[in-house]
């Protein structure tokens, strides 16, 4: 099977396993949401920042580490899965104990077991982080997809069921456990591994050597991404970080989607030709393009009908989260490239250079949270889209020097698709204000935008254009067959 012809499976099965998980995920929240109230997905956005680093330290880097290593060793293999075996039990104590303090510092006692609930979360996912690396080595996607997908329809349906019971926020404390717990069963069941306990420290050192500077990376990134919900849990009440929480949540569920299969994919794909820089690039352009082909009408989109879904899925009890919700899509186009252009630092092996590169990223995130913080919350937001275009500019930098594909050339690459984009994105957007009915806007904005984007895309972008439908054919001959 060619790079090409695997970049497309690896795509297509990438695709249905988030597409598949997020909209399921989004029919969850969406049904919860309605149930629940701010405050009760606040208290639990106050959790976020601690469950998140500590589940990136279990992981330790070690995952990529497999999947960048040629032909790791079962011996490699069970090395890992000790160290994280480890480390997820040391850091469940750390944080049951460290409960009540974090319980005082928002001044809300309900988070003393809620943390240490949620905390246990470290040592399921232990169980399944060397299953999963493999998987995404061999770029196994399929199964993978049929693990995520049913573990959230299972996990989902229990949050359900105990939100309609009046569990409050304790429907989704159980929807977390219940998601990795399901998810390592069927990461055993579908691998067939064996758990084995031997330890190596050869192994140790040569994968934690590929591992530690990338951990770093990903602690300070998971840091900053969740900071936010630290400074406005601690400034404002449980209410406001709901609101927020839920728009940051939507666009995360919606835009983050199509840039988690491109981080999934170009790491195992674009490693097996990192030594041969022309062709690199050459596959770069060629994924760039077709990915913010279909990346950018969905995210614009998006904004276009935030204020018709969060009012019709939601109801007008998170009205408040719609402003939140656009102004995060704005920088979360740019993700793609953001995406692409610091994978370059993975896929060729410099993961001093990336942890590096994320330290300055992350020096300008918290430069501009401070400014935008003089404004409130919504100072915040607006900072994570100036934050968005400054760190695009400092990550292609490194792309122009290993690869010779700066951010003019990727500029150049993808204007035409912007332009296209924006473009529908007006005529449908104006749609609002001329129709009353909510369903009818709807449908409406989506008819309009797509005739438009068709069409253009068909006079400008021909190139993309065709070549995503041949894809299309492709895979549904495939499916009738």
């Amino acid at each position: 099977m060619s790079l090409s012809t695997k970049a497309v499976h690896s795509f297509k099965w990438s695709l249905v396993e988030k597409l598949g998980h997020k909209v399921l995920s989004l029919i969850v929240l969406t049904i919860i949401a309605r149930i629940l109230t701010p405050e009760d997905f606040g208290i639990i956005s106050m959790t976020a920042i601690f469950i998140a680093i500590s589940t990136t330290i279990v992981d330790g880097g070690f995952s990529s580490a497999i999947i960048y290593k040629k032909n790791p060793s079962e011996l490699d293999l069970s090395t890992v899965f000790v160290f994280n075996l480890l480390t997820g039990i040391s850091l469940y104590f750390v944080l049951f104990f460290s409960a009540p303090v974090i319980a005082r510092f928002y001044n809300n006692n309900n988070l003393i077991l809620v943390i240490r609930i949620l905390s246990f979360d470290f040592i399921l996912s232990a169980f399944g982080l060397v299953a999963m690396a493999l998987m995404q080595k061999e770029l196994n996607f399929k199964k993978i997809a049929q693990i995520n997908i049913s573990s959230i329809i299972f996990s989902g349906t229990l949050a359900i069921i105990f939100a309609l019971l009046n569990y409050g926020f304790w429907a989704l404390v159980i929807q977390q456990l219940a998601m990795n717990f399901s998810r390592v069963v069927l990461l055993y069941v579908l691998s067939k591994r064996r758990i084995s306990f031997n330890f190596s420290i050869k192994s140790f050192k040569e994968l934690f050597n590929y591992g530690f500077f990338l951990t770093l990376s990903s602690v300070i990134a998971t840091l900053f991404q969740n900071s936010y919900y630290v400074i406005i849990g601690k400034l404002f009440s449980a209410y406001d970080l709901g609101i927020y929480y839920q728009g940051r949540k939507f666009q995360e569920t919606s835009t983050s989607t199509f840039n988690s299969v491109i981080s999934r994919i170009i790491f195992p794909l674009f490693s097996k030709i990192n030594n041969d820089p022309v062709k690199l690039k050459e596959k770069y352009k060629e994924f760039i393009k077709m990915a913010c082909y279909i990346y950018f009408p969905f995210v614009l989109f998006m904004i276009c009908a935030a204020k018709t879904l969060f009012i019709l899925l939601l109801t007008e009890k998170w009205s408040g989260s719609i402003i939140y919700f656009q102004l995060l899509c704005i920088g979360a186009l740019l993700l793609p490239l953001q995406t692409m252009n610091l994978g370059i630092l993975k896929v060729t092996g410099k993961t001093k250079l990336f942890f590096y590169v994320e330290i300055s990223n992350i020096t300008v995130a918290v430069i501009t949270m401070l400014i935008g913080l003089i404004w409130g919350i919504m100072g915040l937001v607006i900072s994570q889209v100036i934050y968005a275009c400054i760190v695009l500019f400092i990550n292609s930098f490194f792309t122009k020097k290993i690869i010779n594909y700066g951010i003019l050339e990727q500029i150049m690459d993808v204007k035409k698709i912007f332009f296209i984009g924006v473009l529908a994105f007006s005529v449908a957007y104006i749609i609002q204000y001329w129709v009353n009915n909510y369903y009818l806007i709807l449908l409406l904005q989506m008819i309009v935008f797509l005739i438009i984007y068709i069409l253009l895309s068909k006079l400008l972008c021909s190139e993309e254009y065709k070549r995503v439908i041949t894809i299309f054919k492709k895979q549904l001959h495939g499916i009738l067959e």
